[in-house]
């Protein structure tokens, strides 16, 4: 019904968002998606209409940004996300600016996007969003979503990262460059040298964590050599 509908159901899904959701009884002999709260179905339309539902993002980013209620900004990102591409900026200045809440569900739903080739417009603010101390995780979730991209994107901008005047992202970043390593990813070879040079640079970190985990990285890169750039990658034994 919502794809014979179309984008003229945008308005009415915006207000169902934007409302509390009222109370409504049980509904006998129907799929158990009609007894879910009425924005959560909204939800569930954006999904459906995906792309096509474009002119929801303004509407969308207002909505997570001003609500203090928390399942209304999971909601109106998860909807962005469904929406595509085209709402990934709207998502990425709510991961930096926004409530607690929103910034959570914001870089919960650039995850999504990580493995596309549009992930790389995400990478600096996910980077950003490695220093957020905020006790909602923002900061481990968006450490989550960078290991999960292509590691030719992400690791330059996380080599660059271990130079940050924050220790806790200096930490963060490489604690997932680590992690890069240990999943054994087979595009990480190409990248081997950068990350050798930085972390060599990193053990010498003020922060013992940080030279303890960049110490780690090389000793499971193993015999690589900084000057190798063809030499493939020999982990030491663990």
């Amino acid at each position: 019904a919502i794809g014979q509908i179309g984008t003229n159901a945008v308005p009415t899904l915006l207000r169902w968002m934007s409302e509390p959701d009222p109370p409504e009884p049980p509904k006998t002999n129907v799929a158990g998606c009609f007894n879910t709260p009425r924005s959560e179905r909204a939800e569930l339309a954006f999904r459906i209409l995906g792309g096509t539902a474009h002119t929801a993002i303004p509407e969308l980013t207002r909505l997570a940004r001003a609500s203090s209620d928390p399942e209304r900004p999971k909601r109106c990102a998860a909807s962005l996300s469904a929406i595509g591409p085209e709402a990934i900026p709207s998502l990425l200045s709510l991961a930096t600016n926004g409530p607690p809440w929103t910034r959570y569900w914001a870089v919960n739903e650039l995850g999504w996007f990580a493995r596309t080739p549009e992930a790389a417009q995400t990478v600096p603010v996910l980077i950003k969003c490695l220093d957020d101390t905020n006790t909602l995780n923002v900061d481990g979730t968006a450490e989550r979503a960078l290991m999960d991209i292509d590691p030719v994107v992400a690791v330059p901008a996380l080599t660059n990262a271990l130079q940050s005047p924050s220790a806790q992202t200096r930490l963060r970043v490489a604690r997932c460059l680590l992690a890069l390593e240990d999943a054994g990813d087979p595009r990480l070879p190409s990248e081997a040298p950068t990350i050798v040079s930085a972390c060599r640079a990193a053990v010498r970190d003020p922060d013992p964590e940080v030279r303890s985990t960049a110490t780690n990285i090389l000793r499971r890169l193993g015999g690589w050599e900084a000057s190798g750039a063809n030499k493939p990658m020999q982990p030491t034994p663990r």
